[in-house]
């Protein structure tokens, strides 16, 4: 079994010490490891657990689950399709959120008892009007009962929620630690007074895309939500180097003109040779792996072929893989 880092330590202790917990550390500084033994050593009394998270990370999820909760992987199961059926003897059960749009994967869901449910990427089911979030949370009673319910110990994880989507934090807050609303209760009042929430007499909606008082809402937070930056947990991270590359791009029409995903692509490309060259620098020189983020998935096809042709084993990992596909990358890679 792993060993966590000290702060980890931490967050495994605010994770056990109450049932309703809101971990909201910057991405990067290892939220899932302590997730996963607090998953295995809360106490059980029903011996399942539902964990919601992006589709494209549920292979993440189940290899972390046997990482570090010692999970077997037979009592595991992930829920690809909507016309999944939930085995009974399943411990852990993945789902992604686009799942519970599925009455039938619902239905399913319902009758079941978790000791813990865990969201991963939280923020995606916190938008006051979403469909998502009355599935979760049932905040405006469209649901016969919220599936969250359902559990004992509910953990959200998201590194996105503030200072960019203050108004998001409401539904959570309502749900599951309503007391520290007040005296905002409502989401009026709560987005009034934290994101400088107006009525617009233009178009007559309720306005609420600002931020404001964050310190006071941050402290009013401390009982339900950790928070911590990178930096705060790896005071030897190296500083950011920025590197410039200055390519020759063939625009057909004008930057203006064009789509945002078309521009990515055509700078994708045309960074392909810099690109090769850096990195084959890189891994001749050095003996660390290298992570490479790609917007575009050609770009990271050419790439990739291009790296084999200089007897090197990148792994491609994206998101219209199969979770058995991206279960043998990242296996791979590691």
């Amino acid at each position: 079994m792993n060993a966590l880092y000290p702060f980890q330590e931490e967050t495994l202790a605010f994770l056990l010490s109450e049932r309703h917990r809101l971990l909201a550390d910057e991405p990067g500084v290892g939220k899932t490891p302590p997730t996963c033994v607090a998953l295995k050593r809360m106490p059980k009394r029903f011996h399942k657990s539902l964990i919601i998270c992006p589709g494209n990370i549920k292979p993440v999820w189940e290899n972390k689950l046997i990482d570090w909760s010692g999970a077997k992987l037979e009592h595991i199961q992930i829920l690809d399709t909507g016309n999944d059926i939930v085995r009974q003897d399943a411990r852990w059960i993945i789902v992604s959120r686009e799942l519970l749009y599925s009455q039938k994967i619902l239905n399913q869901l319902y009758p079941r008892k978790y000791d813990a449910c865990v969201v991963d990427e939280a923020h995606d089911f916190c938008n006051w009007d979403s469909l998502a979030a009355n599935i979760l949370f049932g905040h405006k009673n469209l649901m016969k009962r919220p599936l969250i319910a359902s559990a004992t110990n509910k953990w959200l994880l998201s590194g996105s929620f503030m200072p960019n989507r203050v108004a998001q934090m409401y539904v959570p807050l309502k749900c599951l630690a309503g007391d520290l609303l007040a005296p905002y209760e409502t989401f009026e009042k709560f987005t009034r007074h934290y994101c400088n929430g107006y009525f617009d007499k233009l178009s007559l909606e309720w306005k609420y895309y600002g931020s404001s008082n964050l310190n006071e809402l941050r402290e009013k937070l401390r009982p339900f939500m950790l928070f911590r930056r990178l930096r705060d947990v790896y005071p030897d991270l190296p500083h950011e180097s920025v590197d410039e590359v200055f390519c020759d791009l063939d625009i057909v029409e004008s930057e203006r003109d064009t789509p945002m995903i078309a521009l990515e692509k055509i700078v994708g490309v045309a960074k392909i040779p810099h690109a090769v060259d850096f990195l084959r620098n890189e891994l001749y020189n050095k003996d660390d792996k290298i992570l490479a983020f790609i917007h575009n998935r050609k770009v990271a096809e050419e790439l990739h072929k291009q790296l084999i042709g200089f007897d090197f084993h990148p792994r491609l990992y994206y998101g219209g893989m199969s979770h058995v596909d991206k279960k043998a990358a990242v296996n791979a890679f590691n």
